[in-house]
């Protein structure tokens, strides 16, 4: 990664080629395993192709290849293996003349590495075989994606939900209690300043009438 003067990270132009490869290496060796039964490794993928086998084979089911038959470098003795894998790869250079596929792809130029070729044919292959309704050998299995469970934010939410109604109801009830205290405490400061007055005049009723003084003793 290469930081420019406004601080983002950018990708080197060799690193993003890089990782664009290694997703078409990964891609078509999973493919072509599929479709030829043979296992083709992403990690050497060049090194796979070299016998020719794997071309060989689905090349063999497509309609005008022309490919009759061709070597199993698997079970070729051990001298006569490379012999094979160059007899693989002149019928497949054939039978991509005959499909007249704007690219081919050569031994040597597998050897020097030309991905770029050799990923071109292939993208041409899968467009044909598609075409075609080629069965694979090996079936295709599904890609599942997994789901995170959601549930546990569904708790947290509804955790969150009564949490605040228990708030929202405590507080409900400390404004009503504040609430009585204070009517009650208007209800009596009212009583007693009412009561207050009437008392007075009982008092002085009753200094008026007497029923107040002490009886004398003659």
């Amino acid at each position: 990664l290469s930081t420019r003067p406004n601080g983002r990270y950018t990708l080197d132009r060799f690193e993003l080629r890089a990782m664009e490869n290694d997703a078409l290496k990964e891609h078509f060796a999973g493919w072509l395993t599929h479709m030829s039964g043979r296992t083709v490794r992403s990690e050497n993928f060049l090194e796979d192709l070299l016998d020719g086998t794997a071309l060989c084979d689905v090349l063999s089911r497509v309609e005008g290849s022309g490919i009759k038959e061709y070597h199993d470098t698997n079970e070729s003795p051990s001298h006569l293996k490379a012999f094979h894998s160059r007899d693989n790869m002149t019928f497949f250079q054939d039978a991509c003349r005959r499909l007249a596929l704007p690219d081919t792809v050569t031994t040597i130029e597998i050897e020097d590495g030309e991905l770029s070729k050799v990923i071109s044919v292939l993208v041409h292959l899968q467009e044909i075989c598609e075409e075609e309704a080629i069965e694979p050998r090996i079936p295709f299995q599904p890609e599942f994606v997994e789901v995170e469970p959601e549930e546990e934010d569904f708790v947290e939410d509804e955790e969150e939900e009564t949490d605040s109604k228990r708030g929202s109801r405590r507080l409900s009830k400390r404004s009503s209690r504040r609430s009585s205290r204070r009517r009650s405490s208007r209800l009596s400061t009212s009583q007693a300043a009412a009561a207050d007055p009437f008392q007075d005049f009982i008092e002085k009723v009753k200094a008026f009438c007497g029923c107040g003084r002490k009886t004398v003793e003659e």
